[in-house]
């Protein structure tokens, strides 16, 4: 799980798109927890890569547009990506 941090702004960053490169594949989700009529969910994004131990790399496309890359991170554990903690990348 992936919780997107909007740090100047100090909350989650809602509509951020993560995407996870594993193994030669790339599984994307967009931490939304607004996806209900009427409710809220988690606002983490769930990954479930099978067969996988780590993610080669992480990366967000926060809501502003820009986007940064994270390093590799062991998988099966939850984790928070600040805006303004990773690699500022074109794209």
């Amino acid at each position: 799980m992936v919780r997107a941090h909007d740090t100047p702004h100090q909350r989650d960053a809602p509509g951020a798109v993560v995407t996870v490169f594993s193994g030669g594949k790339r599984y994307l989700r967009v931490a939304d927890p607004a996806f209900s009529y009427l409710s809220s969910n988690d606002a983490r994004a769930h990954f479930g890569i099978p067969g996988a131990t780590r993610a080669d790399r992480i990366e967000v496309l926060w809501p502003d547009g820009s986007r940064e890359v994270f390093p590799a991170v062991p998988l099966n554990q939850s984790i928070v990506l600040k805006k303004g903690q990773g690699k500022p990348t074109t794209h």
